[in-house]
């Protein structure tokens, strides 16, 4: 999601109320001192923050909170991007505020013709298997306060899959490695000719982790008798295999039932799962 700069600045003045306020009670303070009408000698009113001026200590204040950033050797022309302090979310996952500064403001030259938008955008990082026995608060805040693997998270683009994508996968991981898979496992490589052998699900499968995991979409939904059936798809990074333009991708998708009586929102069981190999161009 892009924001343009200005409206980044909207959204640091509205944070001020979430990570201190006084700053920006401050403002709201001289401002009401400059409207109403002040008794004869008394002090002249503090002068207002300009916009640029709130913005730049709202900035300041956010950026206390980075814990990583995206420098490396050999960048130059890159965004910077800076990753927030992981908080936690839900039981085995940590949402992380990833912010993308383009190289052109990096570098200062706000006159240069180039891409100049800011992004601010959410990441969730798997702290723990989700199918392990469920932790206290204290280890859910010391889980995320120690996550620093920030080259593997995974986007969502609509929210509702987080969880359940996770645990659908580490269930199907599980039944893979042990060797009792006890539902239907599809295969199709969708790669160029040269490339395509026997897509084998299970040997596929064998090879991922869920730190592999890139994103998880719903696909569909629907309601029963008690259970809601979903339509998830899992994209996983394969290893890049020069023959592939871009990226080598696997698409999983996962059926899966959530029975209301015994399950939240964040667990389902899985029916079937149908793998996809393709490359990205």
């Amino acid at each position: 999601m892009g924001i343009k700069p200005i409206f980044l600045l909207a959204i640091l003045a509205l944070a001020a109320g979430v990570l201190g306020g006084d700053a920006g009670i401050a403002a709201d303070r001289s401002e009401n001192r400059q409207t109403r009408t002040e008794p004869r000698g008394s002090k002249p009113a503090e002068p207002r923050l300009s916009s640029a001026e709130l913005g730049a200590l709202m900035m300041a204040r956010i950026g206390r909170h980075f814990v990583a950033d995206s420098r490396h050797a050999g960048d130059e022309g890159l965004p910077l991007i800076f990753y927030d302090r992981p908080r936690p979310f839900g039981l085995w996952l940590c949402r992380v505020n990833v912010f993308m500064v383009p190289d052109q403001i990096v570098r200062g030259d706000e006159e240069a013709n180039g891409e100049d938008e800011l992004e601010l955008y959410t990441k969730y990082a798997i702290w723990r298997r989700p199918t392990a026995p469920e932790p206290s608060a204290q280890e859910r805040e010391a889980g995320c306060a120690a996550y620093r693997d920030f080259k593997h998270m995974f986007g969502s683009p609509n929210p509702g899959p987080e969880e359940r994508g996770p645990y659908v996968a580490d269930v199907i991981f599980e039944q893979v490695s042990s060797g009792h898979a006890t539902i239907p496992l599809t295969c199709e490589d969708h790669r160029p000719h040269s490339l395509t052998g026997t897509c084998n699900a299970l040997d596929v499968l064998r090879g991922l982790t869920l730190k592999d995991l890139g994103g998880v979409e719903t696909k569909s939904e629907k309601e029963g008798d008690g259970v809601t059936t979903y339509e998830d798809q899992l994209t996983f990074d394969l290893k890049h295999n020069s023959q592939c333009c871009s990226e080598e991708l696997l698409r999983m998708t996962v059926t899966s039932d959530q029975h209301w009586a015994r399950q939240g929102g964040d667990r389902a069981d899985p029916r079937s799962a149908a793998l996809e190999i393709i490359c990205l161009c």
